[in-house]
């Protein structure tokens, strides 16, 4: 944001195209080049007065699925009980057992309990950066 205009955007020495749109506030996009799961960019701005802004700061980008461990499993019938636990280091964010959202406190270790019918209940957990993964418990 800059009341003169931003002219010009830069990601580690590399130019980056302003957005269409006000260069007061100049939206911008770029495509990281990640070595592993971390990386630290410094962002520079521009302006017509000659100002110079500028930002650092590290990104953390988190590629591994939450892992589901089935510590309880009872049958009634068709009916099907299911319990355990999800953990993922960024944090758990949400469970469900064949489609239905269970209520949880969300955490890096969640302990869960769920109920379906038929032959066997699908547990997917999906943690804070969208990563998901899936168990047939049966």
């Amino acid at each position: 944001m800059d009341d003169v205009g931003v002219t010009k955007i830069t990601v580690d020495g590399k130019a980056i195209p302003i957005q269409a749109g006000s260069r007061k506030i100049a939206a911008f996009s770029f495509q990281p080049a990640l070595q592993g799961n971390r990386a630290q960019y410094t962002v520079r701005a521009y302006d017509a007065a000659g100002h110079v802004g500028e930002l650092s700061g590290s990104v953390r980008v988190d590629v591994q699925r939450p892992q589901i461990q089935v510590t309880g499993l009872e049958r009634s019938g068709r009916q099907i009980r299911v319990s355990g636990v999800a953990s993922d280091d960024g944090g758990v964010t949400a469970i469900s057992v064949d489609g239905q959202s269970l209520g949880i406190q969300p955490g890096t270790r969640v302990a869960f309990s769920g109920q379906t019918s038929g032959l066997y209940a699908d547990i997917t957990v999906r943690d804070a950066a969208g990563n998901t993964a899936t168990l047939r418990a049966r």
